[in-house]
């Protein structure tokens, strides 16, 4: 008889769990709406109680949540979307719409899984209406995951922000801010991510990098106004490859703010003097401090850059090393742009004289450091024991004395090999043999700065 009832009590036991599990009132939905959780969609009613529920039952469930353009979900507080589940949301157009100040509208995290292998999470057709009261996405940590058509609009602050995770791939999306200084278009905190097909437009810096190494593709970033102390892409640490993209109107094109990789191909600069109302004179290349010059590495292919009409700097810091191949600068732009030219001193003529300057960066290899200088003049006065052939540009005037050969020419014909003296002040000189009266020298020779 005991067993009996031990028995008929498991058995009850055992049903009522199965009732519990069971207990889903959706589990004949087809799909699943903001609507089944008494969401309006009126743009007027506060749905953030009832689109909460509806997240967290698509996220426990693992089911898809569901919405239709035309509705507004109006929120008044952040939705909280963590999972160790699959994300996978398509709003087909439907806005979330913020009615009171916010950090950020949505809340995702999926990292919590460990040895993610899989890479289904996946956020399409959503727009987010900050309201201008609030910032857009925030993923404190994000792991193979995909938004698609992404829209963000009306951002005063960070309009799609990651600070933990890879593998975060945006694409066919479009960013709206309303150009307040503490709007950000794209904020990276971590690495392994991928950005393509996307416009930003007004936020104040487009896009922020903290570290790691990200790829962005096919960007546009652009201002209409409040173009003061803007920038296009703020660089602190890590590798950032830019390929195709276009900065369009901004103040500072490129902020290096920490010992970082910098790579463009194919991209564009560019102002419309119509759109800048900035009193300061834009700079495509802007290093926070001049050590940076030597201690991030920047490299240019394929690129192209136009003022628009404005007088631009490529740099605030004359001496900065930036490898430049293959690329377009607009007469317009002053400062050096890969080449530098030497002064003849008095006495001699140039045939050709130009310096080529090297990386000279922690990233160089010690074979490829050197500045090049080549120079090809005749000695037009007489000339006895030191002569001075040219001065340097201060910038790429060595901190030592630097030493080279050249080919020296006598009136009879004569060549010798004599060396050549590059002195910090950017005397280019030499010694010229007692028995030879020098008519021509030619310098080819590296030298490190």
């Amino acid at each position: 008889m005991k067993h009996f009832l031990a028995l008929a009590i498991l058995f009850t036991i055992g049903i009522n769990s199965i009732a519990a599990v069971d207990n889903d009132p959706f589990k004949d939905a087809e799909i699943i709406t903001p609507e089944l959780f008494g969401c309006v969609g009126d743009g007027v009613t506060d749905d953030t109680e009832g689109l909460q529920k509806a997240f967290d039952y698509c996220l426990t469930h693992n089911r898809p949540l569901i919405a239709h353009k035309g509705k507004t979900y109006a929120v008044s507080m952040t939705i909280m979307a963590h999972t160790t589940n699959d994300i996978q949301i398509d709003f087909g157009g439907a806005v979330i719409m913020a009615i009171k100040p916010m950090e950020h509208i949505i809340d995702l995290d999926n990292y919590d899984i460990p040895e993610r292998i899989g890479h289904s999470s996946v956020v399409n057709n959503l727009v987010l209406d900050c309201n201008s009261m609030s910032g857009g996405v925030y993923c404190p940590r994000a792991c193979k995951i995909s938004f698609n058509f992404l829209m963000v609009r009306n951002c005063n602050l960070k309009a799609f922000r990651v600070v933990k995770g890879y593998e975060v791939f945006v694409t066919n999306s479009h960013i709206h801010c309303t150009t307040g200084p503490e709007s950000y278009g794209i904020y990276m905190d971590t690495g392994d991510c991928h950005f393509d097909n996307i416009v930003i437009i007004n936020a104040h810096t487009g896009i922020f990098q903290l570290s790691s190494i990200n790829f962005y593709d096919k960007i546009h970033s652009w201002l209409s106004h409040n173009v003061e102390g803007s920038v296009f892409f703020h660089l602190v640490d890590g590798l950032a490859h830019l390929e195709q993209s276009y900065c369009d109107t901004a103040e500072k094109g490129y902020v290096i703010d920490g010992p970082s990789v910098l790579r463009l191909i194919g991209c564009y600069y560019y102002n419309n003097p119509r759109c800048y109302d900035s009193k300061n004179p834009p700079v495509i290349f802007h290093f926070t401090k001049p050590e940076l010059t030597k201690q991030a590495s920047i490299s240019l292919e394929g690129t192209s850059f136009n003022t628009g009409g404005l007088d631009v700097r490529i740099s605030n810091e004359e001496n900065h090393h930036i490898q430049i191949s293959h690329c377009f600068f607009n007469p317009g732009i002053s400062g050096n742009v890969g080449k530098f030219t030497p002064t003849a001193a008095a006495g001699v003529e140039f045939r050709r004289a130009f310096g080529i300057m090297g990386d000279n960066t922690r990233f160089s290899t010690p074979a490829s450091e050197g500045n090049k200088l080549v120079i090809d003049a005749d000695i037009t006065a007489p000339s006895k024991g030191k002569v001075v052939v040219a001065t340097l540009p201060k910038a790429y005037s060595p901190s030592t004395d630097q030493y080279g050969m050249s080919t020296v020419i006598g009136a009879k014909g004569e060549a010798i090999s004599v060396p050549v003296k590059v002195e910090p002040s950017g005397e280019v000189s030499f010694q010229c043999p007692a028995k030879v009266k020098a008519e021509r020298i030619v310098i080819d020779m590296e030298y490190v700065n």
